[in-house]
């Protein structure tokens, strides 16, 4: 019987390892240029040179759990870093365990996780000039599309990982497509509803709150459609809102609006937000 790389991990594991956990040792392989043999082949192999290779992988993945284990932060890293980068590599089946046993898990182990392999202070493994990395978070997912959940926002990620295209990496229109993919029943909803829970308030003053004396919360019917002029209807309505609109009152009269918000205590929050840092009263037409 032949043993696979995976048979190899499991068995020294004591099948308590986990994907991610397998995955990150693939990457240390092929970032040192280890050559390995997972054990699939349509070719016919002599069962010499199988034996040959099993050998190899045993002694690779005892080389990976020997320095996974005895990793340090020896440049001192911030915890939070370190957890962050080992959840933005982290497959998504494996997220529930990771996090579950998150305080339990050693700095090194999530470097490990993390992909942080040249971080050792005698490793000349990359020159930060050789090379480049930008990272996409849940939080640039969340930007586009408010309503998701973080382990939505993950999903996305891990499409947009699977799927990604040199030619075009990863920008806002990019994930927003991603989001289209993933979350159909929430592409299926409108483009106002999606965009809801967002702040414009310094935009809007541009530096400028003289020009402004109080603020005011409103309920709004908002419509948009291909039938509706301009594309979008927007009606106060404080009785029977299907949203929430906060306006500053100008000096001069009239309103002008900062933020659209899906509920109203999101609002009352930005509203008293803008109360404390500007000193103005705050008038609430939905209570």
């Amino acid at each position: 019987m032949f043993y696979t790389l995976r048979d190899e991990y499991d068995i020294q594991t004591d099948g308590k390892g986990f994907e991610s956990d397998f995955r990150a040792m693939l990457d240390w392989f092929r970032l040192w240029g280890m050559k390995y043999f997972m054990g699939r082949s349509n070719n016919v192999i002599h069962p010499i040179l199988l034996k040959r290779w099993e050998e190899i992988n045993s002694v690779l993945v005892k080389s990976w759990i020997e320095y996974r284990d005895t990793l340090t932060n020896s440049q001192g890293f911030d915890r939070s870093y370190l957890e962050l980068c080992a959840r933005r590599m982290c497959e998504p089946d494996d997220l529930n365990d990771f996090n579950e046993n998150l305080d339990s898990t050693s700095d090194g182990h999530l470097m490990a996780l993390g992909r942080i392999f040249y971080s050792q202070p005698d490793s000349n493994l990359m020159d930060d000039s050789d090379c480049i990395s930008i990272r996409w978070s849940i939080e640039e997912v969340k930007h586009i599309c408010p309503k998701v959940t973080d382990q939505q926002a993950r999903d996305v990620l891990q499409f947009m990982k699977t799927n990604h295209n040199p030619e075009i990496g990863i920008n806002w229109d990019v994930i927003d497509s991603a989001i289209d993919e993933v979350l159909p029943e929430i592409a299926a909803h409108s483009e106002a509803e999606r965009h809801l829970d967002v702040k414009y308030a310094n935009d809007i003053i541009d530096g400028h709150p003289e020009l402004y004396n109080a603020i005011e919360i409103h309920g709004v019917v908002k419509q948009v459609g291909p039938d509706i002029p301009g594309g979008e209807w927007i009606e106060l309505n404080d009785e029977r809102p299907n949203q929430y609109c906060v306006y500053l009152h100008m000096v001069s009269g009239g309103i002008s609006c900062v933020g659209d918000f899906s509920t109203h205590e999101l609002a009352v929050a930005y509203a008293e937000e803008l109360s404390v840092q500007y000193n103005w009263v705050v008038r609430n037409f939905c209570d």
